[in-house]
């Protein structure tokens, strides 16, 4: 709060980083390293594995748990001197956007891996229906204690937006879209993760530059162990 002076009004985006966002992404939808045993919803595979330990944290509760978290956050910051005697203050906590459209379509046979064809590199963990409707579900128990959240706090300049619906017809998986269109139709809300070929930046220097990384990340994995079992 000391950093942005007096402020009339903040937008509030969290939960996601808590619930161990990132791992989950990369353990269900792009395994790009490793070995990640049975797909989804097997309950060896490491996916169903690391959406039970994120399930488990955001329906804890009490400390350790999301609604914990997040309570304890607004309310420090309501507290900051920067806002706390200031009637006019506006804090807008925003939800999380779900990512698929749901049901049985073209999605429950493809992967979204960017290294999938990457040779002893990276999986091809299928889309499936089942999985897309347990993420989902996930956002949705997130946005409900965000909503509680503001509704707790016990300040009326405390508001929760749900921005999902605004997202109607344009997650990923829609029914009138196919496999490109996942990653390279602007009607689609929501940004995928590619490789630098696929998807290479118009200025010449930094698509130098791109693949030069891309390479280096790509060595740096190639040489780490791969763990021929899933811990169990």
């Amino acid at each position: 709060m000391s950093l942005v002076g007096n402020p009339q009004m903040i937008t509030y985006h969290a939960g996601g980083s808590n619930c161990g966002f990132g791992a989950l992404i990369s353990d269900c939808i792009y395994q790009p390293w490793g070995d990640y045993g049975a797909e989804y919803p097997d309950p060896s595979g490491q996916c169903a594995k690391q959406l039970a330990d994120r399930n488990a944290y955001i329906d804890k509760a009490g400390d350790g748990g999301l609604y914990q978290d997040e309570i304890n956050t607004v309310v420090d910051l309501l507290n900051s001197p920067a806002v706390k005697g200031n009637k006019d203050f506006r804090l807008y906590i925003l939800g999380y956007a779900q990512f698929f459209n749901l049901g049985a379509n073209y999605c429950d046979d493809i992967s979204f891996s960017a290294l999938a064809t990457v040779s002893l590199v990276g999986n091809a963990p299928k889309v499936s229906n089942r999985l897309r409707t347990d993420l989902n579900d996930g956002v949705e128990r997130v946005n409900q204690i965000l909503a509680r959240v503001a509704n707790d706090v016990g300040d009326p300049r405390v508001k929760f937006l749900d921005i999902s619906p605004a997202f109607n017809g344009h997650r990923f998986c829609e029914n009138n879209r196919n496999y490109k269109d996942q990653w390279y139709n602007a009607d689609v809300w929501l940004w995928n993760f590619n490789t630098p070929a696929d998807d290479p930046p118009a200025d010449p220097a930094l698509m130098d530059a791109w693949l030069a990384w891309a390479c280096a990340l790509l060595i740096h994995h190639l040489k780490r162990p791969r763990p021929s079992a899933i811990a169990s």
